[in-house]
């Protein structure tokens, strides 16, 4: 074999190696069942392409697609998700009106975490002290120990 023909199969071989490789999520079994629009599959995809686990490419965009969908059928993990995702603008998209939106979502549905971000974004509002420790009892209330702390702070 010369040369040319050597560089020619291997470069094949990568070319078809980058194929295979390129969608290969798409055939995932929970990626269908998230398709075909089980929650807990949506909000485990979403968690793939943000963290680019289980063959698929981290993408936030994609990311924040599954997370809306789950959120939409009411799943407090994913809309705590899509709060922390606006919070901090991992998408490069801050947005400080939508991430208290979604944290409000699911600390409504007792999500321990939304509850303290929640009352975090409040109390940078000095109007909304009152909601912001009452959100900071709930969590607390689970144990949380962040909350707990905070309103040791705030009642000094």
């Amino acid at each position: 074999m010369n040369f040319l023909s050597v560089l020619l199969i291997i470069g094949l071989s990568l070319f078809l190696s980058a194929c295979a490789n390129s969608a290969s999520y798409e055939g995932n079994h929970e990626f269908q069942m998230a398709k075909s629009g089980n929650v807990d599959a949506q909000y485990n995809v979403a968690m793939n392409f943000l963290n680019g686990d289980e063959g698929f490419p981290k993408d936030y965009l994609q990311a924040k697609k599954w997370f809306k969908l789950a959120s939409e059928q009411g799943d407090s993990s994913a809309q705590n998700a899509l709060g922390i995702i606006y919070l901090r603008g991992f998408d490069g998209q801050k947005n400080l009106g939508k991430s208290e939106y979604y944290y409000r979502l699911a600390a409504n549905q007792n999500h321990e975490n939304a509850q303290l971000q929640l009352a975090l974004i409040l109390l940078t509002k000095k109007e909304n002290i009152k909601e912001a420790i009452y959100w900071l009892e709930k969590a607390s209330a689970q144990g949380n120990v962040e909350a707990k702390e905070k309103l040791l702070e705030l009642r000094k």
